[in-house]
C-alpha cells in the first residue's frame, strides 16, 4: 500500500494556516513534510498579508496563500469579531473548500497545526482515506488512571482539530459547509468552544464515514503523553515500543486543561529539546514580533468590543465600510491613512 500512496502522491495536499508570528513553526512543519514525505509539498495559508518588509525566501520551498485569496466568507467581520488565534481556526473549513475548488486534481487534503512535527510518512492517513471520507484523532484513546480525570475534555471536545482528513466527497463537503457556517459567529475559545474544535463532536452523528483513527503515534501531545511513551530505536522514533511515532504536536511546554496541568514527561524531553533548537534556528523570536494585519487593522474597533458598532465615529463607520467594499481596489496610500485615522482615534 506504501507504494500504491507514492505512486498516487498528486492526489494528496497538505496545508497548514498561520499567521507571519508562526511562520518559524510552518517552516519546521514543511521541513519535516519533505524529510519523510518528499512527493508532499506543504500549502501555507497565510491569515496575514504579506509586507515588503517581510524576507519569505527562505520559504521558497513551500506555497504561500494569502487568505484574502482564498474566498473566505465574512473575512472582514471576522478579524473584528475574533482575535488572531480564532480567525486563524475560523477560516479552516473555508480554506479547505477553496483547495477541493481550485485544485481538482487533489483527492485527499490534509490539515496540520503549524506547531506539528512529523517523524514519518503519511501512508497511514492516506490508507486511512482509501476508506472513510473524513478522519479525526482523539485527544485520548484510553480510559485515563483517575475515573474523574476525562472531564478535563469536556471543553476541548473529544477530537484534536490540529489535524483533520478529508477525501473529496459527498460527506466531507457537507460537513464542510455546515462547519463553515457554525464558525461565521461561533469560533471563540470562550463559551465552551474552543474555537473551531467542539464542534467536531457532532461529526460522527451527523455525517457518514467519518473514521477515528487511534494510532498512538497520530498527535501526540501533551493531552495524551501519559499513555504514550517515546523511545529511539536505530534512530527512529517509537510509542509504547511498538508504533512508529508519526507526528507530534507541540503545543506547548505546559498545556492547561480544566484546573488541571499536563506536563511534558521525561521521555518527551529530547523531542521538545530539538523543537526549540528549531525555532531558533528559524528565527522563531523574529517573527513573534510580526503584528497580523487582519487583528492590527481593525484594533480601535476590537478594543471597543462594539459588535453592532453603533458607538463608532461617522468617519469610522464611513472609512470601514469604504474598506469592506473596495479592499481589493484601494490604493495603499489610502489603507495607510485608514490606519493612522484608526490609531489616531483608537
Amino acid at each position: 500500500m506504501k507504494n500504491d500512496f507514492t505512486a498516487n502522491k498528486a492526489d494528496t495536499g497538505v496545508f497548514t494556516l498561520c499567521s507571519c508570528n508562526f511562520l518559524a513553526c510552518a517552516k519546521i512543519l514543511g521541513d519535516s513534510l519533505s524529510k519523510f514525505n518528499p512527493q508532499l509539498r506543504l500549502i501555507i495559508g497565510l491569515v496575514d498579508k504579506i509586507r515588503s518588509d517581510i524576507d519569505l525566501s527562505e520559504f521558497s520551498s513551500f506555497e504561500i496563500i494569502e487568505i484574502d485569496k482564498a474566498e473566505i466568507p465574512d473575512l472582514d467581520e471576522k478579524s473584528i469579531e475574533y482575535d488572531i488565534v480564532e480567525l486563524n481556526t475560523a477560516v479552516k473549513p473555508s480554506f479547505f473548500k477553496y483547495l477541493f475548488k481550485t485544485r481538482a486534481h487533489l483527492k485527499n487534503i490534509l490539515f496540520f497545526d503549524p506547531d506539528i512535527m512529523f517523524y514519518d510518512d503519511l501512508t497511514l492517513i492516506c490508507q486511512a482515506l482509501e476508506k472513510f471520507d473524513i478522519v479525526l484523532t482523539p485527544h485520548i484513546i484510553k480510559p485515563l488512571k483517575k475515573s474523574e480525570i476525562e472531564q478535563r475534555f469536556f471543553k476541548p471536545g473529544l477530537y484534536n482539530l490540529g489535524f483533520v482528513g478529508l477525501k473529496r466527497s459527498k460527506s466531507a463537503f457537507e460537513l464542510l459547509d455546515w462547519w463553515e457556517e457554525r464558525l461565521r459567529k461561533y469560533c471563540k475559545f470562550s463559551d465552551d468552544l474552543c474555537f473551531d474544535q467542539k464542534w467536531m463532536d457532532f461529526s460522527p452523528i451527523f455525517f457518514d464515514n467519518v473514521g477515528i483513527l487511534k494510532h498512538p503515534g497520530l498527535n501526540v501531545a501533551c493531552w495524551n503523553a501519559q499513555e504514550r511513551a517515546i523511545t529511539k530505536k536505530d534512530n527512529k522514533f517509537f510509542v509504547n515500543n511498538e508504533y512508529p511515532l508519526i507526528f507530534f504536536h507541540f503545543s506547548g511546554v505546559i498545556v492547561v486543561l480544566a484546573k488541571d496541568e499536563l506536563c511534558w514527561q521525561e521521555d518527551k524531553l529530547p523531542l521538545i529539546q530539538e523543537y526549540q533548537r528549531l525555532l531558533d534556528i528559524n528565527k522563531h523570536a523574529y517573527w513573534q514580533q510580526c503584528k497580523c494585519y487582519y487583528i492590527d487593522f481593525f484594533k480601535s474597533i476590537k478594543e471597543k468590543n462594539l459588535r453592532s458598532r453603533s458607538n463608532l465615529s461617522f468617519v469610522e463607520k464611513i472609512l470601514l465600510q469604504l474598506y469592506r467594499i473596495f479592499q481589493s481596489m484601494l490604493p495603499e496610500a489610502v489603507k495607510k491613512k485608514i490606519r493612522k485615522i484608526r490609531s489616531d482615534n483608537g
